[in-house]
């Protein structure tokens, strides 16, 4: 009994990178710990590891309205409305501001972490 390893065991329920990793991360340090350790997948977290199930993976940064609505208030923009969408693989936010627009402002919301896009339409 006392050459028996600890066990471990995570399951990943999500089909997302930030639901994945969590699992990922503790069952590989608990293999390095010399500890057994499994992973079990649900249904959702089995479409990551399917075939292609990391390339369809999404990942949705936290935050991300926080940062945005951050931009326009250090930059001292009023925001009149905000329209935002998303699906499973990618959103949107459409923003009406009360001011004529700033470059500053663009390129700030340009940079924030997971924006593929950043325009003025009208």
């Amino acid at each position: 009994m006392a050459n028996e390893k600890e066990k471990a065991g995570f399951i990943c329920v999500r089909d997302t990178l930030d639901g994945a990793y969590p699992s990922l991360v503790l069952g590989i340090n608990a293999a390095r710990q010399g500890m057994e350790s499994k992973i079990f997948y649900s249904f959702m977290g089995m479409n990551l590891v399917l075939k292609g199930g990391v390339d369809r993976a999404k990942f949705f940064p936290p935050g991300i309205m926080g940062a945005i609505n951050r931009v326009f208030s250090e930059n001292n923009l009023n925001v009149s409305a905000q329209y935002l969408q998303t699906n499973d693989a990618i959103g949107y936010v459409v923003i009406d501001i009360d001011a004529e627009y700033s470059d500053m402002a663009l390129a700030r919301l340009a940079g924030i972490e997971g924006t593929i896009r950043s325009r003025v339409l009208f």
